[in-house]
């Protein structure tokens, strides 16, 4: 089974205000080049790079058509900043050792998301 498919069986919901039930190791499995030791392993990486975009667009719209995510950036843009975020955070895990690597996400998170929440204008 797939990662994007194990992700999507494991989602009742998206509630996209809590991070709380998050595995931040399966996004560490996935982000990280250094699980792979296959000769192809750029073109696996790159490959699960843009199904990992495809969700998290696919979860940044339903927010913003709920009104929940702000909808004057692109939903890929979104996507791509959040993806960026936990690339940042995984070479600082791996290169500095970082302790807490949980609050890492979510502190990094909880400003990303006063940035993206919806707000009205």
């Amino acid at each position: 089974m797939s990662w994007l498919k194990y992700l999507k069986k494991k989602q009742t919901g998206i509630k996209i205000e809590t991070i709380e039930d998050v595995d931040y190791r399966i996004i560490l499995d996935v982000l990280t080049a250094n699980g792979f030791v296959y000769g192809n392993s750029r073109k696996i990486y790159q490959d699960i790079s843009k199904e990992l975009k495809e969700f998290f667009t696919e979860i940044i719209g339903e927010g913003q058509k709920n009104r929940q995510i702000r909808q004057d950036i692109p939903a890929e843009d979104i996507a791509e900043s959040l993806i960026l975020m936990y690339l940042g955070i995984q070479y600082n895990w791996e290169i500095y050792w970082i302790d807490d690597m949980i609050s890492a996400f979510e502190d990094n998170f909880d400003l990303e998301w006063k940035k993206i929440r919806f707000r009205e204008y």
